[in-house]
């Protein structure tokens, strides 16, 4: 479903719509892929953003780019992810630290900072690598939330079986499945994003 919501996205950019900047086509949750206008998005969380055009234009596609190092950047790869008032682009709320960026994808984290409530989202790219030209993507609305906690699947999907790993006794991970069950007394680690704002 959401490659085809992507393919959509770029023949819209083919129609011209989005030959100055990027377009969003939707953004969600990036373990149930919630909509971010309607399901919401909690503080703290990991949320995705899909469209065409979203880097920095080069010419050839650029590969995607996975931030390194202690910290999280706000800026990767010439783009920036802002959460601003509804209809007011001079009220910047926040820009979201960035976990994975390419021409048709976006993964941040919606800062804890941003208050609960209804907010836009948008992005702006550069015009090229090195130029202090920049354009802004449509903005699409977020619905930011306390708490709502999703589990990532093990497809990937949002739907499905979680992703849990199991600990042995000798501290050997495996994946939990019907045919490889805990034992009594295992570890179980389950991975998902929405517990809350962080500290």
């Amino acid at each position: 479903m959401r490659s085809l919501q992507v393919l959509a996205a770029m023949l819209i950019c083919a129609t011209a719509s989005c030959a100055q900047g990027p377009h969003i086509l939707s953004v969600f949750g990036a373990a149930d892929y919630g909509d971010a206008g309607t399901v919401g998005v909690p503080q703290g969380s990991i949320f995705a953003i899909t469209g065409a055009s979203l880097t920095t234009p080069t010419k050839y596609p650029p590969p995607p780019v996975i931030p390194t190092g202690p910290t999280l950047p706000t800026q990767l790869s010439g783009v920036t992810v802002g959460i601003r008032e509804v209809g007011n682009s001079k009220q910047l709320i926040a820009q979201a630290p960035l976990l994975y960026v390419s021409s048709t994808q976006i993964n941040a984290i919606l800062p804890s900072s941003v208050p609960v409530g209804q907010y836009e989202v948008y992005l702006t790219t550069l015009n090229s690598a090195g130029s202090s030209q920049a354009f802004d993507s449509n903005p699409l609305p977020i619905l930011v939330t306390g708490g709502r906690f999703a589990p990532f699947t093990r497809q990937g999907r949002g739907f499905g079986p979680a992703a849990i790993q199991q600990y042995d006794g000798a501290g050997t991970p495996t994946l939990n499945q019907f045919t490889a069950s805990a034992a009594p007394g295992s570890i179980m680690a389950l991975y998902g994003t929405g517990l809350g704002p962080l500290p």
